[in-house]
């Protein structure tokens, strides 16, 4: 395992018993959502690096095909946009809040779909 994979994945385990002793020793839930929500995005960090890892040690045969390249497509917009959604619905209008969350869970559907139809070489 690579270094900055364990850094990472003792970053999120070490945030998350953190979390623990902030949630049981603090009156208020705004610190528990957000060192959380740090916790997992370095718990998601550390395992997409380790992941890495594995797939740049076992490097396909000649015989053996290579993963097909992904095009061009919009999805990824989408996401941002959605993001930008979330980010005003949580400091101005909790309509938008929700707005910006089904649009981003429909945004990475969409775009789960379509790497998919890629890699079945439908598109």
């Amino acid at each position: 395992m690579s270094l900055l994979a364990r850094i990472f994945a003792g970053l999120g385990a070490f945030l998350i018993v953190a979390d623990i002793a902030y949630a049981l020793a603090g009156r208020e839930s705004e610190g528990v959502t957000l060192i959380i929500t740090v916790a997992v995005g370095a718990l998601i960090v550390g395992g997409y690096l380790l992941r890495g890892v594995r797939r740049g040690r076992t490097a396909p045969d000649a015989g053996e095909e290579a993963e097909p390249h992904i095009g061009p497509t919009l999805w990824p917009l989408v996401v941002a946009v959605s993001t930008i959604g979330l980010v005003v619905g949580a400091v101005v209008n909790r309509w938008a809040l929700v707005a910006g969350a089904v649009l981003l869970v429909a945004a990475l559907g969409g775009w789960v779909v379509d790497v998919r139809r890629q890699w079945r070489g439908e598109g």
